[in-house]
């Protein structure tokens, strides 16, 4: 018996000296009273050398706080603790972390040593902490961006959301995890059936997938989020876990929605005005031609291609030029914009007049890498003004003073022949009251009871003492009539008046011979 108690002390003290663990006991005091020689592999130190107190070991990491409370637990009650974690340091200021598993020795019901081993367990704490490190980054980067995750797993049936998903959903962590079907209430009713059906094919095929929904929280909010997902799938084909993430879009979605819709008004804006857009990328020189700039020139959008080359074909070749060197000037900013009048051939052969406006874009360095615009089709206006040109070039040929006035009797216009006539310029004619200007004064009264009769009847003809700049005045013979704009509404009055000297001179020289003859007449 003696033998065998040898043999297997001889065995127990063989594991101890060669096992990668340290062994050890100590006081209630923590005064070592035996360590293993393992203690120089693992702490530096000779066997001598560590019979010390053993927290004197020990780093100032705050999670040692757990393993003294244990061993001075286990002194006072005489039970057992649990397992916990130290972090040591060796003889070379080395710091490492080790697992310590102990229990007391009790006599008499006092506990009189602590005995134990530990592991060296540096490499898994140190990955360990390095994952608790990329773990929290991840958190803090989820909540950042708005970004919650979770995972499924069939085998424990158990999931995990992270913090920012439960802020997503507007909920409190201690809620825990939803099971699918109870998401019902969350998500708005529109979009409910259509994520329902995408997530239970992945609960049961495994598939993957990306959908934008609303989600509507317990305050009645709502937030726009995108989910992704997939599942796990073993060796026999079945699904055993899903994992996926969920992100707040709401200010992506809104900034969408104002764009579609500032995209809406733009496009209604355009085909309310006629107006063709144009878009030209500096930097691979492609451009774009909206639909309402083809048909302007009679083509529909597929008949015309987006290539530069079709404005330079479709537009007068004097007009490129110019178009050309105003454009120059526009991306060298010398000019803040581009406005040009030129002549662009139709499908069907005439020229339409189009007025080209344009701003260039700048990058951050201050070169041009857009030049965007628009046409407009300034054919009619074009050709009223050149109907009002020949017009006036009669009015000004018209041997008669012609004036328009607004029905305030404001003087709008004035021909060069009312400036001979009256000798007032048409720049100090101009927005003058006619009847200031031309009424003498002994006159006024009559000239405001002749323009009340005007705007009443619209139409006026008589004769006028007229008040010149010098101070005379000239007969005239003056016919007044509204003065209307092209859809035929009255705007206020022309008149047109004629010198009437001359008539009036025969006229008095008639009289006077008739005098003379009458006379003669009674002397004979």
């Amino acid at each position: 018996a003696e033998e065998a108690l040898q043999e297997s002390e001889a065995r127990l003290r063989n594991i101890f000296e060669n096992s990668t663990n340290l062994f050890y006991s100590h006081t209630p005091e923590h005064e070592i009273t035996h360590v293993s020689p393992q203690v120089y592999d693992i702490l530096g130190y000779t066997q001598e050398e560590a019979m010390v107190k053993w927290t004197e070991f020990a780093s100032d990491n705050p999670l040692n706080e757990i393993g003294f409370k244990n061993t001075v637990k286990a002194i006072e009650t005489g039970k057992r603790q649990p397992t916990y974690e130290l972090e040591l340091v060796k003889k070379n200021g080395e710091k490492i972390w080790t697992e310590v598993r102990e229990f007391p020795i009790v006599e008499n019901g006092k506990t009189t040593a602590i005995s134990g081993s530990l592991t060296e367990i540096t490499e898994t704490k140190t990955a360990q902490l390095k994952e608790e490190i990329y773990r929290k980054k991840l958190l803090e980067a989820q909540e950042t961006a708005g970004i919650g995750s979770w995972d499924y797993s069939f085998e424990e049936k158990c999931s995990y959301w992270t913090p920012e998903l439960y802020r997503i959903f507007g909920l409190d962590e201690n809620y825990g995890p939803i099971p699918w079907p109870d998401h019902e209430p969350l998500i708005h009713p529109d979009d409910w059936e259509r994520i329902d059906r995408v997530v239970n094919k992945a609960f049961t095929k495994g598939t993957s997938y990306s959908e934008q929904f609303r989600i509507v929280r317990k305050n009645g909010s709502i937030v726009w989020a995108e989910t992704r997902g997939n599942g796990e799938i073993n060796e026999k084909g079945n699904v055993i876990s899903l994992s996926g993430t969920v992100q707040n879009i709401t200010e992506r979605k809104q900034s969408e929605i104002s764009l579609q819709l500032t995209e809406e008004r733009f496009t209604l804006a355009m085909k309310a005005s006629n107006d063709g857009l144009f878009d030209w990328n500096l930097v691979n020189n492609e451009i774009y031609y909206s639909p309402g700039w083809k048909k302007m020139l009679g083509y529909e959008d597929h008949e015309l291609a987006n290539d530069f080359s079709v404005w330079e074909k479709t537009t007068d070749e004097e007009d490129v030029k110019k178009s050309w060197e105003l454009q120059q000037k526009l991306i060298s900013k010398e000019i803040d914009r581009f406005v040009l009048e030129f002549k662009m051939k139709h499908k069907d052969g005439h020229w339409v007049d189009i007025l080209s406006r344009a701003e260039a874009i700048f990058n951050g360095e201050g070169k041009a890498t857009r030049v965007v615009g628009t046409h407009t089709d300034i054919t009619v206006r074009k050709q009223s003004e050149a109907e009002i040109t020949y017009q006036a070039s009669l009015l000004e040929q018209i041997d008669s003073a012609v004036i328009t006035i607004d029905f305030d009797n404001i003087i709008l216009s004035w021909n060069k022949h009312a400036e001979s006539l009256y000798q007032w310029s048409s720049a100090e004619a101009l927005g003058k009251n006619i009847i200031e200007l031309l009424s003498p004064q002994e006159m006024k009264g009559l000239a405001s009871k002749n323009f009340k009769a005007l705007n009443v009847d619209g139409h006026w003809e008589g004769e006028f003492d007229v008040l010149k700049k010098d101070g005379s005045t000239l007969p005239a013979h003056i016919t007044n009539t509204y003065l209307k704009d092209a859809d035929g509404n009255n705007i206020g009055f022309i008149g047109i008046s004629t010198d009437i000297t001359e008539r009036k001179q025969a006229e008095e020289q008639r009289i006077s011979l008739e005098a003379q003859l009458h006379q003669s007449q009674k002397l004979e």
